[in-house]
């Protein structure tokens, strides 16, 4: 993530699930139902992810297709935290209880409105007393984070 002096290793956890294998198998095919319709004229050519145009003619991507039958029910969990820091189904169980704190903002959001205030969801800063950072993240880390901030403190 990030070039030059910004750039920051990173590394992806894969998760394979029989329920999103299935989700995405029912997308692929309606992707390219999708395509037929487009490459047979019958409706306007918009987005086909999997249509292939060459000069006027319109034809399925055969290729891409395969590729993403091959990737149905994968999900990647990007992070740049050191291996030995949060292994790969820690990573995997952090993201899945993301969802509950997005819906917590989105709750505290709805309910502070109409007083004028807003929340910050996107950089509200390092809160430390959290097991998470207080067993996962290095004190120079914390630092560098508090750092950053706009306000410059946690």
């Amino acid at each position: 993530m990030g070039t030059g002096q910004a750039a920051r290793e990173r590394r992806i956890a894969y998760q394979w699930s029989f329920k999103r294998q299935k989700r995405d198998d029912r997308n692929i095919n309606l992707m390219i139902a999708k395509a037929e319709r487009s490459a047979a004229g019958e409706v306007p050519m918009r987005k086909a992810r999997f249509l292939k145009v060459t000069g006027a003619a319109k034809e399925l991507d055969q290729a891409t297709i395969d590729r993403a039958r091959q990737l149905a029910g994968l999900k990647g969990y990007v992070t740049n935290l050191d291996p030995e820091t949060l292994p790969a189904a820690a990573v995997i169980a952090a993201y899945h209880h993301l969802w509950q704190v997005e819906a917590s903002f989105r709750m505290t959001k709805s309910e502070v409105a109409p007083q004028g205030i807003t929340v910050n969801a996107i950089a509200p800063g390092l809160i430390l007393e959290t097991p998470f950072h207080e067993t996962f993240t290095p004190p120079a880390d914390q630092e560098k984070t508090i750092a950053s901030t706009p306000v410059g403190q946690a």
